[in-house]
């Protein structure tokens, strides 16, 4: 239970200053939190209901491990995990369902002015609860989203919580579904093994991309035959010397031995360089555009 604590003190509304060291404390612990008195009805029913969610989090982290030699059971086997779990998704989706009435009345019973919920509309989770069970992606079209406590907020800032967005621009439901359906198509069997980012635009993409793997005085080795918009992102913006001062290789990209020989001349040619820290970084892009003349 000891290795399970970290677990389930996830679930926890103060999440990084608890010290509860069980599931009961840690859901006395959120009684507290919340100013409700556990000797109420609604409080001991409270009480149960979250302290059997800490211990169902305790068992649902086992999963991970539980099925990490999945790949070597029968085919049959494969499907039983795998629609015994989908089925626990289910449960969990009807149990958010279920409570769905009751918070409606406390939401109204808030006594808002008519003002305020024009603005605010229906309490999201009453719309988005159907999602759940669609066969589809839901499309999310919110630039903001609803948060536990501060703690849970806090965490996502610092991104700690990756299934918890902050803003549409940065992470969103729909974006993310998409990423990881691109993920499965292109990697296949090792998609757990690699993540996918969406942009709006490939230049955005690219950008994005020498900017985080670029450092002030890298080697950059690139295939002639890029986009005319990545040619010039590079030689006006990169290889700037007032910007970071990146130098640029071109190399013809049509085989093996002509890189090889270029990265070789490379590794020469700025060999003090590479002694003092920089790095060579190699850029291609398929398919490939019209081969072109550079310096």
């Amino acid at each position: 239970m000891d290795n399970q604590i970290p677990v389930m003190q996830r679930l926890s509304p103060v999440r990084n200053s608890t010290r509860a060291q069980d599931s009961d404390a840690l859901a006395t612990e959120q009684l507290q939190h919340f100013g409700i008195q556990p000797d109420t009805p609604f409080g001991q029913s409270l009480l149960s209901a979250a302290s059997n969610l800490y211990q169902a989090g305790s068992d649902i982290s086992q999963f991970e491990n539980l099925c990490q030699a999945i790949a070597s059971l029968p085919e049959s086997d494969k499907i039983s995990h795998f629609n015994a779990k989908k089925f626990l998704c289910f449960q969990l989706a009807k149990l958010i369902d279920m409570l769905q009435p009751s918070m409606k009345q406390d939401y109204h019973a808030l006594g808002m002015d008519v003002s305020s919920r024009a603005v605010k509309g229906d309490y999201p989770l009453f719309a988005n609860v159907g999602a759940l069970f669609s066969a589809t992606p839901a499309v999310v079209k919110t630039a903001t989203y609803l948060y536990a406590c501060t703690e849970w907020v806090e965490d996502a800032f610092h991104g700690k919580e990756s299934t918890h967005p902050i803003y549409s621009r940065l992470l969103n439901p729909t974006s993310i579904s998409l990423a990881n359906t691109l993920t499965a198509l292109e990697a296949g069997e090792n998609a757990g093994e690699y993540m996918t980012w969406n942009f709006n635009s490939g230049m955005a993409a690219i950008d994005a991309l020498l900017a985080n793997q670029l450092r002030h005085g890298d080697i950059l080795l690139s295939s002639r035959n890029v986009y005319g918009g990545t040619f010039q992102l590079m030689q006006d913006f990169y290889a700037r010397p007032d910007r970071l001062a990146v130098q640029l290789e071109w190399f013809d990209g049509f085989s093996s031995e002509s890189f090889k020989e270029k990265l070789k001349h490379v590794e020469k040619k700025y060999q003090q360089a590479l002694q003092n820290g920089k790095k060579i970084l190699v850029y291609l892009e398929s398919p490939l555009q019209p081969p072109r003349q550079c310096d």
